[in-house]
This record gives structure tokens, sequence and C-alpha cells, in this order.
């Protein structure tokens, strides 16, 4: 936000730069069980923190979207309820 013209200002670049991250092509992504659930986040802001071309390690979130992805997939299956589309 510029705070003199009351305006956003995007980086366009490194908006086209993420839009053209695909996760599952990220090895640490591209088999993980949660890859659904994050869609790529914890990488994603990797690169937009970092401005790094390419994500060198994983994002703390990652391992928080896989713990509460698991927490939510067993209290599923022991909920005995049915998985709806």
């Amino acid at each position: 936000l510029d705070r003199q013209s009351k305006r956003f200002i995007f980086d366009y670049e490194k908006i086209n730069r993420i839009r053209g991250y695909n996760a599952a092509e990220h090895p640490e992504c591209g088999e993980c069980f949660a890859r659904f659930y994050c869609a790529g986040e914890c990488l994603v802001k990797n690169l937009s923190g970092s401005g790094a071309s390419e994500p060198s390690n994983l994002n703390p979130r990652c391992n928080i979207n896989r713990s509460l992805t698991r927490h939510y997939v067993i209290q599923h299956l022991r909920s005995g309820k049915e998985v709806s589309a």
C-alpha cells in the first residue's frame, strides 16, 4: 500500500513467478499426502517472502499443514462417517 496515494502497489514479476509455480513438480510437495490441502502454500510463501526463484527448503507452515491434515484425517476415520463429495 502506498500510504501517500492510498493505492495498492503490485509486484507483477513476483506475481507471475508465483502463478507459474506448480507445487506438484517440487519433490517435497509432489508426494506429500497434504498437497491438496495446502496446494503449495508453504512454498509459495517461501517464494514470495524470500524472493528466491526456487524454494530452498520448506517453510515451517508446511509442518503445520501436514500436522493439521493428519489430525483431521484421523479424526474423520475415527468418527466412522462416510466421505461426502
